[in-house]
Protein backbone atom coordinates (compact mmCIF):
# COMPACT_ATOMS: atom_id res chain seq x y z
CA UNK A 1 0.00 0.00 0.00
CA UNK A 2 1.52 2.99 -0.76
CA UNK A 3 2.09 6.14 1.52
CA UNK A 4 -0.34 8.47 -0.37
CA UNK A 5 -3.20 5.94 0.68
CA UNK A 6 -2.36 6.05 4.34
CA UNK A 7 -1.57 9.72 4.52
CA UNK A 8 -5.15 10.66 2.37
CA UNK A 9 -6.76 7.96 5.17
CA UNK A 10 -5.19 9.56 7.65
CA UNK A 11 -6.47 12.94 6.86
CA UNK A 12 -10.43 11.67 5.61
CA UNK A 13 -9.98 12.34 2.15
CA UNK A 14 -10.90 8.86 0.83
CA UNK A 15 -11.64 5.07 2.39
CA UNK A 16 -8.76 2.14 1.78
CA UNK A 17 -10.37 -0.25 -0.58
CA UNK A 18 -11.23 -3.67 0.93
CA UNK A 19 -7.43 -5.36 0.45
CA UNK A 20 -6.01 -2.36 1.94
CA UNK A 21 -8.06 -1.50 4.90
CA UNK A 22 -7.43 -5.68 5.69
CA UNK A 23 -3.62 -4.84 5.39
CA UNK A 24 -4.44 -1.76 7.87
CA UNK A 25 -6.09 -3.85 10.52
CA UNK A 26 -4.14 -6.85 10.28
CA UNK A 27 -0.66 -4.42 10.68
CA UNK A 28 -2.15 -3.35 14.32
CA UNK A 29 -3.41 -6.47 15.20
CA UNK A 30 0.12 -7.76 14.59
CA UNK A 31 1.60 -4.97 16.55
CA UNK A 32 -0.77 -6.16 19.15
CA UNK A 33 -2.13 -2.12 18.88
CA UNK A 34 -5.67 -1.49 20.15
CA UNK A 35 -7.84 1.38 19.26
CA UNK A 36 -10.07 2.63 21.97
CA UNK A 37 -13.41 3.93 21.95
CA UNK A 38 -15.88 6.00 24.04
CA UNK A 39 -19.48 4.73 24.36
CA UNK A 40 -20.26 5.94 21.08
CA UNK A 41 -17.79 4.13 19.31
CA UNK A 42 -15.43 7.32 18.34
CA UNK A 43 -11.94 7.02 18.72
CA UNK A 44 -9.89 8.37 22.52
CA UNK A 45 -6.92 6.31 21.82
CA UNK A 46 -4.57 3.54 21.67
CA UNK A 47 -3.05 1.03 23.67
CA UNK A 48 -0.62 -1.50 23.06
CA UNK A 49 3.54 -2.56 23.61
CA UNK A 50 5.81 0.07 23.75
Amino acid sequence: MSQSTVRDFEAGRRVPIGNNMKSLQHAFEDAEIVFMVDEEGRAVGLNGPL
